[in-house]
């Protein structure tokens, strides 16, 4: 399984690597579209030759509006808000964050 949390923001490459054969491999259908805001991370060269060699689309959301992102800053908020109760509650030590947000994510989805 693959991890979704990283520990910079350089990653973001080759996990989204790894996700695209993952998922493909799964569903047997290609990725057509990837939607991201304009960060760096999805907006390097070697990322922009990658999607264009796969046929991949790549759509951006204007920069500094997260309120035009809004369904996924939500998500975010909430899946945050839950790893957050979960550990409250277990009294869990602060360095088991991601793994309790991984976890509300396991559970919302």
């Amino acid at each position: 399984m693959l991890s979704l949390f990283f520990e910079n923001k350089y990653e973001v490459f080759s996990k989204f690597k790894e996700f695209k054969a993952e998922v493909e491999l799964e569903t047997g259908l290609k990725i057509k579209i990837l939607r991201s805001d304009n960060g760096g991370k999805y907006t390097s060269n070697e990322f922009t030759v990658f999607l264009k060699e796969h046929g991949i689309k790549h759509q951006t959301t204007c920069p500094y509006t997260p309120e035009r992102n809004s369904v996924s800053e939500r998500l975010g908020r909430s899946v945050c808000e839950k790893g957050s109760s979960m550990m409250f509650e277990a009294k869990c030590s602060p360095d088991l964050w991601a793994e309790a947000c991984q976890t509300a994510n396991y559970l919302k989805n």
